[in-house]
């Protein structure tokens, strides 16, 4: 694309349940993350999520996109009570910035991801699948896929998401 070699790898960005984000404990309903799926492709995936002095940052910025950007979010769906899109890895940028995710995706290992978006949240305590929420996450507004090397997504590998991650098995034949 563009001129550029790419290595593209499916993931599950979110699937339906209660998520520990920055926020505490949300419940994302599958009708929301049904709702405007598309709104993620060509968002960046970059390296850890961006921050400057602890708060949480937009990895939108040129300076992020420079310095930890690796690809771009395409082809996303929502199928069977989970976000799917592919990751296109710009294979120059990542063995710059992050060697390990093109190991990774040659050695068909699964890593953990996390999702950086905005959300209406509608202050209400429940219950989804035995996991307590005081909020539900609404109309989201993605702002960037965050691949993590060496750390745990709130929407973890052991929930169903993940990078190079096809089916609940973590296949990626």
């Amino acid at each position: 694309m563009d001129g550029k070699n790419y290595l593209v790898a499916p993931m599950v960005m979110i699937v339906e349940g209660v998520l520990e984000g920055s926020n505490g404990p949300l419940y994302y309903p599958a009708s929301e993350l049904a709702k405007t799926p598309a709104v993620w492709n060509m968002k960046p995936v970059v390296v850890d999520h961006p921050s400057h002095n602890g708060y949480g940052v937009s990895a939108c910025d040129p300076d992020i996109i420079k310095n930890r950007g690796v690809g771009l979010i395409m082809n996303t769906i929502f199928d069977d009570g989970k976000l799917k899109a592919e990751a296109w890895i710009d294979i120059d940028k990542a063995s710059t910035v992050e060697n390990k995710i093109i190991e990774c995706i040659e050695n068909k290992e699964v890593m953990e991801l996390s999702t950086g978006l905005f959300t209406d949240n509608e202050s209400c305590d429940g219950d989804f699948n035995g996991k307590e929420y005081i909020g539900i996450a609404r109309n989201y507004r993605p702002d960037h896929l965050a691949l993590l090397p060496t750390s745990k997504g709130a929407c973890s590998v052991a929930d169903g998401a993940g990078f190079l991650r096809l089916n609940e098995a973590g296949d990626t034949e």
